[in-house]
């Protein structure tokens, strides 16, 4: 326990290692998002989704002295961090790709100035602090959910994702918070958030829209998870619609008139899937 405490609020965090700490971790995430054998797997996670992200900009806000030291140093951190992540994957992007995402993602960056400065808190041992770690385990809650229901569907995938955010809760519950009534407060707020996302999960689904293969009118899908497609001729898409939770990886064909086909890989990618175009006939 008295790592676990050195690691959330005991570091060092000045400029330079928080400047190599950046660098390293978008260079990492950049290129490990660009090995095919690792898709869909606990080691891309990182990015795709926040929960390691969440554990960066604690460990940094609380290893800080002052609220506005851990707001600069959080926006810095993250700045560099996915600026150097989509450069990495240029190569496999392209510039105007990578340079999209990147202002895609600018707008969550800037969120980190008030995040940095909320997160300094979660070390005090108070209320506004005990909120801040309930909020945190319930945001870690809901990584755990959905990576849970898509490592029952394809075990072991993600599961070092899924003990990655019992850890997080974990910390949030009992590094960071030292009294028990608040103890209480954040496990039970993590509990009740899995127990409603995965009703929620259940019920829920999403979809996602690509153009239609030209001249093809008919699909087939080679497993029956659950998933559909609607064809909208008039407009020229089709949309793929599946459940979060019981999405698996599918082959989508279409077919047209004249027996020509068009076949998509629909591979699962955490709580959300993809198309990838194969091959055409």
């Amino acid at each position: 326990m008295k790592k676990l405490e050195h690691l959330f609020g005991g570091l060092n965090m000045n400029w330079k290692r928080l400047l190599v700490f950046a660098l390293l971790a978008g260079a990492y995430t950049g290129l490990i998002n660009q090995v095919p054998a690792l898709a869909g797997t606990s080691f891309r996670d990182i990015a795709v989704s926040y929960e390691v992200w969440v554990f960066f900009a604690v460990v940094i806000a609380v290893s800080c002295r002052k609220p506005l030291e851990a707001t600069a140093k959080a926006f810095v951190f993250f700045l560099i961090s996915q600026a150097v992540g989509f450069l990495v994957e240029v190569p496999a992007l392209g510039w105007s790709q990578a340079y999209a995402y990147f202002r895609m993602w600018f707008v969550q960056i800037l969120l980190t100035f008030p995040g940095g400065y909320a997160a300094y808190y979660c070390k005090k041992d108070n209320w506004p602090g005990a909120l801040l770690c309930l909020a945190g385990a319930v945001f870690e809650a809901v990584f755990l959910t959905g990576y849970a229901a898509a490592c029952r569907m394809a075990f072991p995938k993600h599961l070092l994702t899924v003990l990655f955010c019992l850890f997080m809760i974990f910390c949030f519950a009992f590094v960071l918070v030292k009294k028990k009534g608040f103890r209480i407060l954040v496990l039970a707020g993590a509990a009740v958030t899995v127990c409603l996302y995965s009703v929620q999960m259940s019920r829920s689904e999403s979809s996602i829209s690509q153009q239609l293969p030209t001249g093809c009118d008919s699909y087939a899908l080679q497993i029956n998870d659950g998933s559909r497609v609607e064809i909208d001729a008039a407009s020229g898409t089709f949309t793929y619609y599946y459940n979060p939770a019981r999405a698996q990886d599918n082959v989508l064909t279409f077919t047209g008139k004249d027996g020509s086909t068009m076949v998509y890989q629909v591979i699962k990618d955490g709580s959300m899937v993809r198309l990838e175009a194969q091959e055409s006939k």
